[in-house]
C-alpha cells in the first residue's frame, strides 16, 4: 500500500505532528555497526508496533507490556523498521492529550537513534491499494481481499474466527477493528453498506492468519 505521506526528520515524529488522526505509521532507521545484541527501547510506545530488522520481524510491542528488544548489528549497519498503530486515545482525567506514534524516541541501549523516515497510512481510503500477486503465506501485515455475494442486503454481522488482529472494510467503508482477545466478537454489518450482487471485503491483519475465512451471521456473538 503506497504511504500518504512521508516525513524525514532527526527524532520519530507523532502521528499528531505528521497529520495523521488515525492509522498506522512505518518508521525505519539506520543503527550503526558492528556491535553485540542491546536492548531497542520504544520509549512512550503509542500504541502497538510491530518491529523489523532488515526485513525479519523479531518483536511485537505494546504500550501496557513489553516495550523493547534486543537487536545485534553484526555488520557495518541494520534497516530497523517499526509499524506503529494507533489503537484510540484517553479522553478522561490525567491521560488527555494522549499523543501517538514513538513519543519518547527509540534508544538502543542508551543511545537514541537519530535520522528517520516516518511514512503515514490511513485507514479512511484504500482506493490506491496496488492489488497484484497473491501472497498465500498467511504472514503479517497483509491485506485480504474477497466477494461477499448477497440477494437482498440485510443486516448482518461479520465475524473473523482465526483471524488476529486488524480493520476491515466493507465496499471501500472502513467497518472496524478486531482483536481475538475481544471484547467484541462480531462486527456489525448494516445493510446500507451492501448492494445487490457482489460486494468487496478487504480485511487488514496485522498479525497473521492460517485460515482467512469470514463468516456473515444473523446475530452478534460468539
Amino acid at each position: 500500500m503506497p504511504p500518504a505521506a512521508t516525513a524525514e526528520a532527526a527524532v520519530p515524529p507523532t502521528f499528531e505532528e505528521l497529520g495523521l488522526h488515525h492509522g498506522l505509521v512505518l518508521y525505519r532507521a539506520e543503527l550503526p555497526g558492528p556491535r553485540q545484541a542491546r536492548d531497542l527501547h520504544l520509549d512512550g510506545l503509542a500504541d502497538r508496533a510491530h518491529v523489523y530488522v532488515d526485513g525479519e520481524q523479531v518483536a511485537v510491542a505494546e504500550r501496557s507490556g513489553r516495550t523493547s528488544v534486543g537487536v545485534a548489528v553484526p555488520g557495518a549497519s541494520a534497516t530497523v523498521e517499526i509499524l506503529v498503530e494507533s489503537m484510540g486515545r484517553v479522553n478522561y482525567g490525567p491521560g488527555l492529550g494522549d499523543r501517538k506514534g514513538l513519543v519518547g524516541g527509540v534508544r538502543h541501549d542508551q543511545q537514541y537513534v537519530h535520522g528517520w523516515t516516518a511514512s503515514t497510512y490511513p485507514v479512511g481510503d484504500i482506493s490506491g491499494l496496488p492489488w497484484g500477486t497473491p501472497d498465500t503465506a498467511g504472514r503479517g501485515p497483509l491485506f485480504h481481499r474477497g466477494v461477499l455475494t448477497v440477494t437482498e442486503p440485510r443486516d448482518g454481522h461479520l465475524a473473523l474466527p482465526g483471524w488476529t488482529k486488524g480493520y476491515v472494510w466493507v465496499n471501500g467503508f472502513c467497518l472496524g477493528r478486531y482483536w481475538d482477545r475481544g471484547p467484541q466478537h462480531t462486527l456489525y454489518l448494516p445493510w446500507p453498506l451492501l448492494h445487490a450482487g457482489d460486494n468487496e471485503l478487504v480485511v487488514l491483519e496485522l498479525d497473521g492468519c492460517a485460515d482467512p475465512v469470514i463468516e456473515l451471521r444473523t446475530a452478534p456473538g460468539p
